[in-house]
């Protein structure tokens, strides 16, 4: 357990940070909403899970999130990678094998962030305040899954958890290029971020004044990887999970020639001596 905590001691920290934003903003829904015995006939536990994850400080907590995950997911490998440790472990083992090993292990970190605390807010609405739909309802308002006015919570929630991990995975892959490219870690956090919001606005120009006068589509005016990790406003849920699978898989190539190969070996091992 020591070994554990002392190995994890930034993601520890980073998940901390998160819950405690999230609890700020219950306090926040619950001062919102005023909440007595006659309001929460008119909570479910579906818009309570889109204000906590959206509305009061969500869009801070997204935010705070794209930091959290290069620092809390990326910063052991980082670590490893820059220590005499990573000389010892590819005289043992295959390169390949061993980077591959270490680029999955922060993924897998990444579901302690969004999916898993989704999933965890959506159940805690669920116990406080029930499944019941009706107008007053924010989640009455969901429509547009495929285009083709499909009218549901669950569903919307599943692909939400999705479009947000998809966009976890394609911050986290920025942090290891910029894990390749920068040795000071503090600078890697700080050009990932930056980079993030590059490509968001890019992709915001873009879309709008490309895009959108090309096919007409209300989704590509606001293309943006940003929308995969708040994706809770967005209309088009099937566009995002598209959307973010071609950023994940293009993102996801960088950081295989970057890192595999008897080339990228002997980089590394140089970089670090």
């Amino acid at each position: 357990m020591k070994d554990f905590i002392r190995n994890n001691k930034h993601l520890i920290i980073a998940v901390t940070i998160y819950i405690l934003l999230y609890v700020i903003n219950l306090f926040i829904f619950y001062d919102q909403y005023n909440i007595d015995e006659q309001v929460r006939g008119y909570v479910s536990g579906y818009s309570f899970w889109r204000f906590i994850i959206m509305y009061g400080i969500g869009d801070y907590i997204s935010v705070a999130l794209i930091v959290i995950i290069g620092i809390g997911c990326v910063y052991c490998i980082y670590k490893e990678i820059s220590s005499g440790i990573f000389k010892d472990k590819i005289l043992r083992e295959n390169y390949n094998k061993y980077t591959l090993k270490q680029i999955f292990k922060s993924y897998k970190k990444i579901l302690l962030f969004g999916p898993i605390a989704n999933i965890l807010v959506f159940m805690l609405g669920l116990i406080l305040f029930g499944s019941k739909l009706n107008t007053t309802d924010l989640s009455s308002h969901i429509t547009n899954f495929f285009e083709n006015g499909i009218n549901n919570p669950i569903l919307y929630v599943f692909l939400a958890i999705i479009s947000s991990y998809l966009g976890m995975l394609f911050m986290c892959n920025i942090v290891l290029i910029f894990s390749r490219i920068i040795k000071k870690f503090p600078l890697v956090i700080i050009s990932s971020f930056m980079c993030f919001n590059f490509i968001c606005l890019c992709g915001e120009i873009y879309g709008k004044y490309y895009l959108y006068d090309m096919f007409k589509i209300e989704y590509f005016k606001w293309l943006s990887p940003y929308r995969l990790i708040n994706p809770f406003s967005s209309d088009y849920m099937s566009y995002n999970i598209i959307f973010g699978l071609i950023l994940f898989i293009v993102s996801f190539s960088i950081v295989l020639l970057m890192y595999l190969g008897k080339r990228n070996k002997e980089k590394l091992v140089l970089k670090n001596g």
